[in-house]
């Protein structure tokens, strides 16, 4: 039996056990939809949609209709099914030859997809539009493939287009596809086929899918049906030579034991699975990429398991204060920081609570893990999010001195053969 008060502890995390494991549902911004936008540029901007809203209001009435360019045709709101009319309206302005009836209909997709009642065809409307010969459109359609497969009447054939879309040759398009894959592994029908396919995307020829598929086998071992070859499949990947890959595939492991320890019948399997998870939280966190990425998993499990087997009473709080204080410092130079605090405090009150388990209260133990996987997955689009954002920026920094170097180099071979 768990704390007589866990609802109270709890409420303030906002967490229903009963929902699925990482395949969060709200629309709130780290929803499904936000946890598929692993970079910023996958989050809407509200004040993009205001202003959407407001030139459709202020086209009503006009003979420019939804196309806002002189169009004489009917107001499609008038129609009685209107909702269904405003999407095959979007989709007939996406193959108009003026540039600017594409660009308002890349405006309105998301909107007016929002407001279809009948959402269970718009994914294969979207996978379409990803051969659109703009590249607006193309890259709109991409981002918007994630929480349209939720709607989807046939996820196994949406899956194998994603799967398709995973390697076309328009790089952002199979960037939308891998985090649609990412995000939806838990609605895919054929979840053994849906985990090989993950597999093969870790060695695909883009990087960036590499990493987004091996990222999301940690989250998919909680599905896969047969865990032995899942297990073994991820441990092949720590020996990849793409260090991303590693990294991601350490962390995999790292949460497919917190899955053995919960599932443990005994207390020597759970602490051993346990232990396990924090070894591989570690070994991620130390996988050599050459600077530093923001860490969010190991700290935590650490400071968990410290306190869950540690006799001295006060251990808890002092913990909880460690533990807020180095991920302040981790989060130091970004921009999410105070969002980022603020999640790290619920965190925080999680460790507290730990301290007021029972010692060898397996059981409370077990919900406590429990809950705090379910808050991981809730901020896992934004711990996501700042990892991609210093991946990238050390990237460039890399390319601009090779660059200069470059530069450099040619001054000097300049002043040696003038």
């Amino acid at each position: 039996m768990y704390l007589s008060d866990r609802n109270e502890i709890y409420s303030n995390l906002v967490l229903l056990a009963e929902k699925r494991w990482f395949c969060a549902q709200e629309s709130c911004e780290n929803s499904c939809f936000y946890s598929s936008s692993i970079s910023d540029e996958y989050k809407t901007n509200e004040r993009e949609l205001e202003e959407v809203e407001k030139n459709k209001q202020d086209d009503k009435g006009k003979s420019a209709g939804i196309y806002g360019v002189g169009s004489k045709k009917e107001d499609y709101s008038r129609n009685s099914d209107k909702n269904q009319n405003e999407w095959n309206e979007v989709l007939k302005m996406t193959g108009d030859k003026d540039t600017n009836v594409r660009k308002r209909a890349v405006e309105l997709l998301f909107p007016t997809f929002q407001n279809t009642e009948d959402k269970s065809g718009v994914f294969f409307d979207l996978a379409k539009l990803t051969e659109s010969k703009d590249a607006h459109l193309r890259e709109k359609a991409a981002e918007l493939l994630s929480v349209a497969f939720e709607y989807s009447d046939n996820k196994q054939k949406a899956w194998n287009e994603l799967i398709r879309l995973a390697s076309v040759e328009d790089r952002r398009v199979r960037k939308g596809a891998v985090i649609a894959l990412s995000s939806r592994y838990a609605e895919a029908p054929d979840k053994k086929k849906a985990w090989e396919d993950l597999i093969r995307l870790s060695a695909h020829s883009d990087n960036f899918v590499k990493l987004v598929a091996t990222r999301a086998l940690g989250a998919a071992f909680f599905y896969v049906p047969d865990k032995t070859q899942a297990w073994r499949d991820l441990q092949a990947l720590t020996d990849d030579p793409y260090v991303y890959v590693r990294r991601y595939a350490f962390r995999s492991l790292g949460k497919a034991s917190l899955w053995r320890a919960l599932k443990a019948e005994n207390e020597a399997t759970y602490i051993f699975g346990l232990k396990e998870a924090v070894n591989y939280f570690k070994k991620a966190f130390e996988a050599s990429v050459g600077f530093h990425i923001p860490e969010f998993y190991y700290p935590f499990y650490q400071a968990l398991l410290f306190i869950l087997f540690s006799d001295r009473p006060e251990i808890a709080k002092l913990e909880s204060k460690q533990y807020l204080s180095r991920m302040a410092d981790e989060v130091r130079d970004m921009k999410d920081k105070q969002k980022l605090l603020e999640i790290f405090e619920q965190f925080a009150e999680l460790l507290r609570h730990a301290g007021n388990l029972a010692q060898g209260d397996i059981s409370a133990q077990k919900m406590l893990l429990e809950t705090s996987i379910l808050l991981f997955n809730r901020f896992s689009g934004i711990f996501e999010n700042n990892e991609e954002k210093a991946i990238f920026a050390h990237k460039i920094v890399k390319k601009e001195h090779s660059n200069l170097g470059k530069t450099l180099h040619e001054r000097v071979e300049k002043k040696r053969h003038p």
